[in-house]
């Protein structure tokens, strides 16, 4: 049977502080249902596939009796050794498991895709559900840079600074078509694609892209940093990379 409280499907303290400022009682339960779809649905059938998984979770929370141990799936165990009482692990897979889940996003946003990522970080998508409830204006506390809509060729030095302000290790995320090649925009004022001035780690394709992609697109950024090896940064490779683009 259900409980009068309300079930908080999110990990977000922010929500958290919300509900227990206005006296409500609540469970807090987070969904680990994946924002992914079968590529042989049609995209005007997502929110109704999206709708129906989220059913099926409820029902599954039913059926464990409000259980979130039973009903929510945690985040995996890395590869490693379990014996009587220990588990042993490699450290990049500790780093790479705690970084991974917990991204700082700093949006860089200059047009219409910047409404799509309000969009995915409001409650209805909730980006927060994947570590990154702090999205932070400050390049020194951010560790992903999403660049988000035109870049003119005067704005290109500024995405630059904020790029070079950012401590290391830090990834890039070219989101929609403009920041990922210039889109419609091929003039001479507007910058063909991001990659032109700073390394980007993944592209998120669309005019604009939907929240879906975005997500999508963040997914594909959290196995980039699980699995990047902490040595990484000062690699021979890496430091090639960043000459390659004139920074030091």
């Amino acid at each position: 049977m259900f409980s009068n409280k309300i079930i908080l499907a999110s990990s977000s303290p922010r929500r958290k502080e919300l509900l227990a400022g206005l006296g409500f009682d609540f469970d807090i339960i987070p969904s680990n249902v994946e924002e992914v779809y079968p590529k042989k649905i049609a995209l005007e059938k997502v929110p109704e596939y999206s709708k129906e998984e989220q059913s099926q979770f409820v029902d599954k929370l039913i059926k464990s009796g409000m259980n979130p141990e039973k009903a929510v799936k945690l985040v995996e165990m890395p590869n490693g050794h379990i014996g009587e009482g220990f588990f042993a692990t490699t450290l990049d897979n500790v780093v790479g498991l705690a970084r991974k889940n917990s991204i700082w996003p700093l949006p860089f946003a200059t047009s219409c895709c910047g409404i799509e990522f309000m969009a995915t970080m409001a409650s209805h998508y909730d980006l927060s559900r994947f570590g990154s409830e702090r999205v932070g204006f400050s390049p020194r506390q951010c560790d992903l840079l999403m660049v988000m809509g035109t870049i003119a060729k005067k704005m290109a030095p500024v995405l630059r600074q904020v790029y070079i302000q950012m401590a290391e290790p830090r990834w890039v995320i070219a989101v929609g078509a403009c920041a990922s090649s210039g889109g419609i925009f091929d003039t001479y004022s507007v910058l063909q694609g991001i990659d032109q001035v700073i390394p980007v780690d993944v592209y998120v394709p669309g005019c604009p892209p939907r929240p879906e992609a975005i997500i999508d697109g963040f997914m594909k950024i959290q196995d980039l940093v699980g699995q990047e090896s902490i040595r990484r940064r000062n690699s021979e490779q890496y430091k090639a990379l960043l000459n390659s683009y004139g920074i030091q």
